[in-house]
């Protein structure tokens, strides 16, 4: 369920992707908002859930472990959440750069890719990062998240493969010392 919270969370100005972005993608883009939080116990990573308004899309995006408990801190709405970004928020603000949109435009060996849309002194530009390393900054920046279905989809069957990753090798720890598997 799409939290009561997301909508302090994105902006609600028009739509501000370049329409240059979306001919790089090549497909239409849906606006996701922040959902929830899932923290990862082990070598597994946290995920910051996106969802779509109809609830119709969820969107794992997977964490860096710095950026973890900052994400889950925004996600909770906590006071110290908004401190984290003062700083650059300031710098940016007199500098004159207003930050816009998070566009996830690809994903490439288990890593995702995003586009940040910004504004300065009325020319647009744009800035290409890893989704795990920018995402408490889009969040502080109260930026717009945008993906395709089709990565949405992809990003899906590469999170269940993870989990069944995960899984087999839980199966495979409960192997006796005659080496017999267990039975569950």
């Amino acid at each position: 369920m799409i939290s009561e919270n997301s909508s302090q969370l994105h902006s609600q100005n028009e739509n501000h992707i370049f329409a240059d972005d979306k001919k790089k993608i090549g497909q239409d883009l849906i606006e996701l908002f922040v959902s929830g939080f899932v923290e990862a116990g082990g070598p597994n990573r946290s995920i910051l859930i996106l969802q779509d308004e109809k609830q119709e899309h969820l969107f794992p995006v997977w964490l860096a472990a710095h950026e973890e408990r900052i994400v889950k801190d925004q996600v909770e709405m906590k006071p110290s959440a908004s401190n984290a970004f003062l700083t650059q928020q300031k710098v940016f603000a007199d500098l004159g750069v207003k930050f816009q949109d998070c566009i996830f435009t690809g994903i490439s060996a288990g890593v995702q890719k995003v586009t940040l849309t910004y504004e300065k002194n009325k020319k647009k530009s744009s800035v290409y990062l890893k989704a795990e390393e920018s995402m408490s900054f889009c969040i502080a920046q109260k930026m717009r998240f945008w993906s395709s279905i089709e990565l949405i989809q992809e990003c899906q069957n590469q999170q269940l493969e993870v989990e069944q990753n995960a899984a087999q090798s839980f199966y495979e720890e409960g192997l006796s010392e005659n080496n017999q598997k267990y039975l569950f």
